[in-house]
């Protein structure tokens, strides 16, 4: 006879499939829309498709005790290797039930239960339970990333969701932010030295030579003594004006251009023809070197190794660069027009921890 849950089951499917449309009847396709997949706990106060915005069709939800990587392996395996997905949502939550006991706890309550005949089942049974949250979330983002079942261009993220409130609290992630300190600390040179050969090929500001006085410092004749001995033996000193050799034209021209370029002096003018130029460098060459560098720092800084970091920027390069075009193009022109040299670089820096914080906050539903 049916018991109560298994007659809700069929009310229910009845009642779901009744509004069931024609668009979405067999319509859907097998591989998950958006190519990516969640690896969550069985707690029944989590609800995957309202907590995390997930739609019929979008994406894989794997679910057992504690959200494990470890005991999800076989799942992940199969939905990216036969279904294409390219990225994994790691989901752990406060007040989990597997904070709670230890392995041996469990063994101990399941033969209590079940009897001395379970020994042998039970015997190499792992139940993956943990002491403390957060490190569980780095312990299995740790695992994936070492695993060769997950290829290196499977982008990985681990999160923390609040059972109480139904949001995902913040964390500070202390070696993230490491790791990003670090690798901006390395970037900066090679940025600055890109920047630098820009500005000294294509100077973005000329000096106006049609209404500026020229700046050239005038050369003060200078009084030197020298010394002459005739063929009788004497000495004899005389004083005479000496001028330093003038620059040539384009010796001048050149340093004042790099004056007036890397100050932005109101002397000067914008030089449209250069300004374009670099725009079109840094946009192309310059976005896909800061791309490349980004991907292969932050992978090496990680621990990930050769064939990783190089699946990874053929995999995630073009995305990152074309996800860019969103602000960097506006922040170039801003950079090149109106921000003097010696400051382009922080500018730009503190623009990128600003769209950095911004996608976090955004991804996180702050």
């Amino acid at each position: 006879m049916p018991t109560a849950v298994q007659k809700n089951l069929v009310i229910s499917n009845e009642k779901y499939a009744s509004s069931f449309t024609e668009a979405l009847e067999g319509k859907l396709p097998l591989p998950p829309a958006k190519k990516y997949l969640v690896v969550t706990c069985m707690d029944a106060r989590i609800d995957p498709a309202s907590a995390f915005g997930i739609n019929l069709g979008d994406a894989h939800v794997i679910r057992n005790a504690g959200g494990s990587a470890k005991d999800a392996l076989r799942s992940i395996v199969i939905s990216e290797q036969l279904l294409g997905t390219t990225e994994i949502l790691l989901v752990k939550h406060t007040d989990c039930g597997m904070l709670t006991f230890s392995n041996n706890d469990a063994h101990q309550l399941v033969e209590k239960n079940l009897g001395a005949g379970v020994q042998e089942e039970l015997k190499g049974l792992d139940f993956l339970p943990f002491p403390e949250l957060d490190q569980a979330v780095k312990d299995d983002l740790a695992f994936l990333e070492a695993s060769r079942l997950i290829p290196g261009e499977v982008a990985v993220s681990g999160w923390v969701y609040d059972v109480g409130s139904g949001k995902k609290p913040f964390t500070l992630d202390t070696v993230a932010l490491t790791q990003f300190v670090l690798f901006s600390i390395l970037s900066t040179p090679p940025n600055f030295l890109w920047q630098e050969w820009l500005e000294d090929t294509f100077p973005g500001h000329t000096p106006d030579t049609t209404s500026a006085p020229s700046t050239k410092a005038k050369q003060e004749p200078k009084e030197i003594t020298r010394v002459f001995t005739t063929s009788s033996g004497e000495v004899i000193e005389k004083k005479i004006l000496s001028r330093p050799p003038s620059p040539s034209a384009a010796e001048e021209t050149k340093r004042l251009s790099t004056i007036e370029s890397r100050t932005n002096s109101p002397s000067s003018k914008l030089n449209i023809r250069n300004t374009a130029c670099k725009f079109l460098l840094d946009q192309t060459v310059g976005a896909l070197l800061n791309t490349i560098g980004f991907i292969a720092g932050l992978g090496a800084l990680k621990g990930k190794n050769g064939e990783q970091i190089s699946a990874a920027i053929k995999n995630e390069s073009v995305s990152m660069i074309v996800a860019g075009y969103k602000l960097w193009p506006l922040v170039s022109i801003i950079s090149f027009t109106l921000i003097p040299f010696q400051w382009r670089l922080a500018f730009a820096s503190l623009v990128g921890v600003g769209w950095g914080v911004f996608l976090s906050l955004a991804a996180g539903g702050q």
